[in-house]
This record gives structure tokens, sequence and C-alpha cells, in this order.
């Protein structure tokens, strides 16, 4: 005859493996850890999405008031000037002191080379262009941004030397986003020989010496004719420090900030560092922090 009663021992079995298995769903119920780290992410990107349409609204706003993109419109009117009388220098700023203005050419005659590929597009494609691909490289650098390092993120994009370098297309978007890539790969941190006054973050560059360097001199010698005039320019110009790149520190620590968030992340996975209760995150094995 089969058993009638069910063996205690199994029984007991069944009555704790149902506890575990209520205690397992209980834990999956809420997870307060990863809800924060979610909050934290899309709190940011939220109000990265509000500068953002704030940004729009606002230019739609006084369109006729602020035109958008005015330094790469200067830009394009330097590679025009070049094209036109072999200079991209107005005679004005040639002839005696002045002070530069948006609409004013004052970079090295080597930046022509970057500009260029641009100027020969039609309008608006030339700048939306110009923005959009040194915007690409920075979201690029930020896909895979620990969860803490978007608040940060969030706090950068609502500044004025953020915005505005994109909003007038300014080259210094170009060359922090070269000096973040160049974090990464170092060729690209040659570009920044285009814009003397952010030359100190080309030492990022030491990562692939050869390919930045053939990427800072192969443009010079290709508009080397031209640099006498630079500096004639340099000599006339008023008004700009040379630290005056320093005001775009958004963008700079902006680019500097995935290479910072993941080196915390190192040493908190070699228990260097502690950034609350540990969790585990792939690639970093079961570190504790100390």
């Amino acid at each position: 005859m089969g058993q009638l009663w069910p063996d205690p021992g199994e029984a007991s079995s069944a009555i704790m493996q149902s506890s575990h298995a209520v205690e397992q769903a209980a834990g999956r119920g809420f997870d307060r850890e990863r809800f924060v780290r979610r909050l934290a992410v899309a709190g940011s990107l939220a109000v990265i999405g509000v500068q953002v349409v704030l940004f729009a609204v606002g230019w739609i706003a006084d369109a006729s008031r602020i035109p958008l993109g005015l330094d790469w419109l200067g830009y394009r009117a330097g590679f025009e000037r070049f094209l036109a009388t072999g200079s991209p220098y107005a005679a004005f700023e040639l002839n005696g002191a002045f002070t530069p203005q948006h609409l004013d050419f004052i970079h090295p005659p080597n930046f022509l080379v970057l500009v260029g590929p641009f100027a020969v597009l039609p309008q608006p494609l030339d700048f939306i262009l110009w923005d959009a691909i040194p915007i690409a490289v920075f979201v690029y650098l930020l896909r895979r941004l620990a969860w803490w390092g978007w608040p940060l993120v969030a706090i950068l994009s609502t500044t004025n030397s953020l915005q505005y370098p994109i909003l007038n297309g300014n080259s210094s978007l170009w060359m922090c986003a070269a000096f973040g890539l160049g974090i990464r790969v170092g060729w690209s941190a040659g570009l920044i020989a285009m814009k003397p006054t952010l030359l100190p973050l080309a030492i990022v560059g030491i990562r692939r010496p050869i390919p930045a360097l053939l990427l800072a001199v192969v443009p010079i010698v290709l508009t080397l004719p031209l640099f006498p005039a630079y500096l004639t320019v340099l000599r006339n110009m008023e008004g700009v420090p040379l630290s005056y790149s320093l005001s775009n520190y958004s963008l700079i620590a902006l680019a500097a900030l995935p290479w910072c968030v993941e080196w915390v992340e190192r040493r908190r996975a070699a228990g260097g560092l502690s950034l609350g209760r540990a969790t585990r995150r792939p690639g970093y094995g079961d570190a504790h922090p100390s």
C-alpha cells in the first residue's frame, strides 16, 4: 500500500523551501538601493531634458535678437575670407588694436583644417553638424557613467559655461570633446593644438604620442604661411587674457568626469573607497569597500 502520510523530513524540507522562496520574493519586491540609483539617474536626465527644452524655447523666443551659432558664423566667415583673399583675418585685425567679438576669426590658421569641411555645407546643416559631432562624443563618453555621476552631469548642464559654447558653436566644444576622448585613446588630443588657450589639456596625448603629434603638426604645416599674420593678430588683440577659455570650466569638467568616476569606481572595487553598502557590478568581482 502507498504511504498515507507525508514523510516528516520531506514536509520540513518543503516548508523551508517555501519560506526561502517567500523571503526571496519579498526581497525582489522592493530594492531600495536600486530604486535610489534609478531615481538619481532619472532625475538627472529630467533636469538635463528641462535644460534642453528651456534652451530651445529661449532661443526661439529671442531668435531675432540672439542669432544661433555666433562663434561658428565667425569661423565660417574666416574660412570664406581665406578662400576669397588668401587670409582668414579681416583687415582691421591686421591694421591695429582691436577687441575681438563673436564674429571675428582669431584662431590660429591650422584651425581652418577643422572648419573647412563644415563651412562648405549649406546652412543650417553646417552648424548642426558642427555642434552635433562633439556632443555625440560626450554622449559616447558618458554612456557607462556610474549612477552617482549623473547628478554631477545635471548640475553642469545648468551652467552658462556649458550652455553658451553649445549655443554659440564655440570651438571649446570640440577641444573639450577631444580632451575627453583623448583620456581614453590619446591621439585625439592633437586637435587641441588648434586652440592654444586650452593647450595644457593636450597632455593626455602622451597615451599615444605619435598619432597625437601628427594630428597637431600636419594642419600646422599645411597652413604655415599664414602664421605671420596670426602673430600680428595676437599682437593687435586687446581685452582677451590667455586664460579666457577657462571660463568654459563646465565643458572641461564634463570631459574629465567619466574618467574621474571610473577611477573612483576602480578604487571602490579594490576596497579603497566606500560609497555605501557594496553591490556587485559587472567587471568588479566581489570587491567590498573598506
